[in-house]
């Protein structure tokens, strides 16, 4: 998809498996996109001298100039990215598997950069650009052997301000400058190599509880983000005073992707044909890591009727069978007596089928 000098706005869609870039934009263009899937593309975003506003994105899977790039010649252009999930993008030549900038202002809140690869700086590289990182993990990026950072790259008179977050677990350097003229101020986030400067930073483990990066019970990561009330956790309304699921602990910020006002559970499409999800099955369930019952959601196509979800264990033992209809959206698991771990939660359509997995916490 390509526009200029335009402002299209962009709803329940995916763009997959396209020779060049999912979705470009250029000449002053500011479009709008809300629960869109970019994937399996060459690249994910190109964008010049455009402005967009990003939420509820997934970039994945897109193999040869990585998930997204983001420039201007005039310094001008803003990038807002709320809620969002840039994993398994690769960039073969360049910087940046997950997202390249260069000579923009760029606000991330909310979202996971994760398992990307590039030939230099796996996760997020800037290049004469403004960042601003709330509530952001950067995780498990990779670089070539040549390469010098795995997380976050500045080069030539970056600023960088970041809070609440996590970079963990990516190849070499977590972060790094690699150019004269940047600066950054680094506050109430969990960095592995650790960082000298700013306030309420630590270094430990965040003992993330699945490949999701959801936080285990035990993270030091809980209610250790910035204390101000600004910053605070979603409110449990059934539980005043504490976080609302995948938010933990206390109204205090938790680090991350899912602190603060929150990242939330939404359902991208998944279909190539029909983007609304009419002809694909799409199972998750809510909340996950659950501790006693989680929600099942699932989506049928319009010309199935009955359905089947089967539970295993991680033995591979089917413990539990639940009949679903197109009449319903969703169902309760009771896990009543079994024990914590992992679980696979398989949906069944005709000859379709996916599964999830479910993580049990007691």
């Amino acid at each position: 998809m390509f526009c200029a000098e335009s402002s299209p706005v962009l709803n329940n869609v995916l763009i997959a498996e396209n020779e060049g870039s999912g979705f470009c934009c250029t000449d002053g263009s500011s479009p709008v996109l809300d629960n869109v899937v970019i994937s399996k593309n060459v690249n994910g975003i190109y964008s010049e001298n455009s402005s967009l506003a990003l939420t509820n994105i997934v970039i994945t899977g897109n193999d040869g100039d990585g998930g997204a790039c983001f420039g201007s010649y005039d310094g001008t252009d803003t990038i807002l990215m709320k809620n969002f999930e840039i994993t398994g993008n690769i960039n073969e030549d360049f910087n940046g598997g997950g997202v390249g900038v260069g000579g923009v202002t760029m606000i991330m809140v909310n979202g996971i950069i994760a398992d990307n690869y590039a030939f230099d700086v796996g996760g997020i590289y800037a290049e004469s650009a403004q960042l601003g990182l709330k509530n952001v993990t950067i995780c498990d990026n990779t670089i070539d052997d040549w390469g010098n950072v795995g997380g976050i790259g500045l080069n030539y008179y970056c600023k960088l301000d970041m809070t609440n977050c996590i970079l963990w677990n990516n190849e070499l350097n977590e972060i790094a400058y690699m150019g004269p003229g940047c600066a950054w101020n680094i506050d109430y986030s969990n960095i592995e190599d650790g960082i000298s400067s700013g306030t309420g930073n630590i270094s430990i483990n965040p003992l993330f509880a699945d490949t999701l990066y959801h936080l285990s019970e035990e993270s030091p990561c809980i209610d250790a983000g910035n204390p101000d009330t600004t910053y605070y956790d979603i409110e449990d309304p059934d539980n005043p005073g504490f976080a609302l699921y995948p938010a933990m602990g206390t109204l205090h910020n938790d680090m991350g992707a899912y602190g603060g006002h929150g990242k939330y559970i939404f359902d991208p499409p998944q279909s190539v044909d029909d983007p609304h999800n009419l002809q694909s099955i799409v199972i998750h369930n809510y909340p996950n890591p659950f501790t006693s019952s989680t929600v099942i959601y699932y989506t049928l196509p319009q010309n199935i009727r009955e359905a089947q979800i089967e539970i295993y264990n991680i033995k591979g033992q089917k413990i539990k069978e639940l009949s679903v209809n197109n009449n319903q959206s969703s169902v309760v698991w009771n896990a009543e007596g079994l024990a914590s771990g992992l679980y696979f939660c398989k949906l069944t359509a005709d000859k379709k089928e996916t599964i999830t997995k479910m993580v049990l916490m007691r």
